[in-house]
């Protein structure tokens, strides 16, 4: 078959129907495993934030600051929200959504804050490794920007 009848055939237009679903399925991957990153880039940011903020809330399982508590439990929620989220995007493949739970239930029972540092240090440090999430910035800033930014 010469090139002109390749063309004018069916079997062109089911060539072009091909391409162009295979376009769409890898798009839709990519957008997939970005819309992931990003969830599991979110969920890192609030139990860092939890790791790093808890022991202004409680000690010796009272509360010594109850806005930072509150805060503490409303963080403790959105991380679950977004361990869900993971866990429907992609089966939470790095099991972190009991781990989640776990430190929802230390916040909510006013645990020690070295048990809710250490497993959010546990979850923060999953997360890095197979999300391959970057925690700095890629280059270092520039001072002739911050001169003009902060000027």
């Amino acid at each position: 078959m010469n090139k002109n009848k390749f063309l004018q055939s069916g079997y062109f237009l089911l060539f072009q129907y091909f391409l162009v679903c295979l376009l769409l399925l890898s798009s839709n991957n990519a957008f997939s495993v970005e819309n992931q990153n990003n969830t599991a880039k979110r969920l890192l940011s609030i139990v860092d934030y939890i790791g790093g903020d808890y022991y202004n809330s409680v000690s010796d399982g009272a509360v010594i600051n109850e806005m930072e508590y509150n805060e503490m439990l409303q963080f403790s929620k959105e991380a679950s929200n977004y361990s869900e989220k993971l866990l429907k995007q992609d089966g939470d493949k790095a099991g972190v959504s009991p781990k989640i739970h776990e430190l929802a239930l230390l916040i909510g029972n006013k645990a020690e804050s070295v048990k809710v540092v250490e497993l959010s240090s546990d979850v923060k440090q999953t997360l890095i490794e197979v999300y391959k999430l970057e925690t700095f910035p890629s280059s270092m800033p520039s001072v002739k920007e911050g001169k003009v930014l902060f000027a």
